[in-house]
């Protein structure tokens, strides 16, 4: 959970982990093989996760960077955005139900991959960047389906890792901030520039370090108000939905084979799925990590405001938008 652990220093976990059950079971040889042991942790790195190495004269510099995320934090703050169903908001109060939470998996294999990498690439985006479109299409499809047809902001929350070099020897923590992407109406009518519109944003985010607004902000909540727990508590949607992407995150890993699956001793790892968190009034959250050759996507869904149904309906829908783009390849945005 991001309370406490992020994407990266799970997958560092897990890496460990699989070191550990080969030296159980007797692979010392394999674990040689593979040039690998169970590295040694920097504890105190723990105590800097709020610095981001950034010097005095770093953030000076930084400054007119950070003036430009002033206009994110204005429309954050002044749009309202919608909550993905219809029915009333599950307030923080309310104890979650048996069988919570409800997850769903998808595997788009290779020949789809395949597509959707050459789609990217055709439009001059990224993957991450065409999977962050077709969701926004996806969901407007869903909504439009059940009735739900408004000109409420859709916003989507995504993780962005802001570990350095220098975390690599950090225990499994968390160290990731947020970004906010914000469309709705005419924005779905024009496939091709809601692409590359995102594409802009996400690289104007990253050029300025757009991403560390939102720790500033919480450093500020806790400043000044005392308590950055009661600023993130509210009664009010703040995200339709939670996107997060890790990657490749067994691409580096000794334990891979030639097919690209982890063998590890007798073990051999099929898949993996990411159940990314939900909060109060966010119905829904997304995760999406690629694996010998194919994508695995996660729903995450609170089966107090969206049904089975509901839910399968949505993930059909985004499966449909990624097997079925509909860009403009020869429009910019």
């Amino acid at each position: 959970h991001h309370a406490c652990c992020d994407g990266s220093g799970a997958f560092a976990l897990i890496n460990d982990l699989l070191i550990a059950y080969a030296l159980e079971q007797g692979d010392k040889a394999g674990v040689q093989a593979n040039n690998t042991a169970i590295k040694p942790m920097d504890v105190i790195r723990l105590a800097h996760r709020n610095r981001f190495d950034l010097t005095f004269g770093r953030m000076v510099r930084m400054v007119p960077k950070l003036a430009i995320g002033l206009l994110g934090v204005r429309q954050f703050v002044m749009r309202n955005p919608t909550s993905l169903s219809a029915n009333p908001p599950v307030p923080l109060e309310q104890s979650t139900p048996s069988g919570y939470p409800r997850v769903i998996a998808f595997r788009l294999r290779s020949d789809d991959a395949n597509r959707i990498q050459k789609t990217a690439r055709r439009n001059n985006v990224t993957p991450n960047q065409l999977f962050t479109s077709d969701l926004f299409l996806a969901i407007d499809d869903w909504r439009s389906a059940i009735g739900l047809v408004t000109d409420r902001w859709i916003r989507f929350s995504i993780p962005i890792n802001v570990r350095t070099d220098k975390d690599f020897s950090m225990p499994a923590a968390n160290k990731v901030s947020m970004v906010f992407l914000d469309r709705r109406g005419d924005h779905f009518r024009n496939p091709s520039a809601l692409l590359h519109g995102i594409r802009d944003e996400l690289q104007l985010i990253s050029r300025n370090r757009l991403e560390l607004m939102f720790l500033i902000s919480l450093w500020l909540a806790r400043r000044f108000r005392g308590n950055a727990a009661a600023a993130a508590k509210t009664d009010s949607c703040q995200s339709t939905t939670l996107l997060t992407n890790v990657g490749s995150p067994f691409k580096r890993s000794p334990f891979l084979q030639n097919a690209g699956k982890l063998v590890v001793s007798d073990l051999v790892l099929e898949k993996f799925e990411v159940v990314a968190p939900l909060r109060a009034y966010t119905d829904v959250a997304f995760s999406i990590g690629e694996y010998a050759g194919d994508y695995h996507i996660t729903m995450h869904w609170d089966p107090r405001t969206i049904s089975s149904q509901q839910a399968e309906a949505l993930m059909a829908a985004y499966v449909k938008r990624l097997r079925n783009p509909n860009y403009d390849e020869t429009s910019d945005g």
